[in-house]
């Protein structure tokens, strides 16, 4: 008789990742302001999330981290993806990439650029 393995694995401890509140939008100054369910409260430019832009096209092109040009930094729209995160729809046409709760949270923190790149997905 054989005995289910969970009983005997040690689980790992998972680290809530911060959720956010609120998000806003400021097309004039071009920045994203997000109100995290920790207290933080981020603000970013548009430019770092098409930076970080993580879609298959700029995975394959090598682009992520990479400067994109300024015009194609505009965000058209924002929209949720369930309750795993957000999609980013930018000017240039890039509307597909997926930004997971904790991706976004590194993007709008900073901590992006010390660490990993391209952990959002596709939808």
């Amino acid at each position: 008789m054989s005995r289910p393995l969970s009983k005997h694995l040690v689980q790992p401890q998972r680290v809530a990742t911060p959720l956010p509140l609120n998000i806003h939008v400021f097309h004039p100054g071009k920045q994203v302001e997000i109100e995290w369910d920790d207290g933080l409260t981020t603000k970013t430019d548009f430019v770092e999330f098409r930076r970080y832009c993580a879609c298959a096209w700029c995975r394959q092109q090598g682009l992520i981290g990479h400067d994109p040009a300024p015009e194609s930094s505009v965000i058209k729209a924002i929209c949720a993806v369930g309750e795993v995160g957000i999609n980013i729809a930018f000017t240039d046409g890039h509307d597909r990439g997926l930004f997971p709760w904790e991706y976004l949270r590194t993007i709008a923190d900073g901590t992006i650029a010390n660490g990993s790149r391209g952990n959002a997905s596709d939808e």
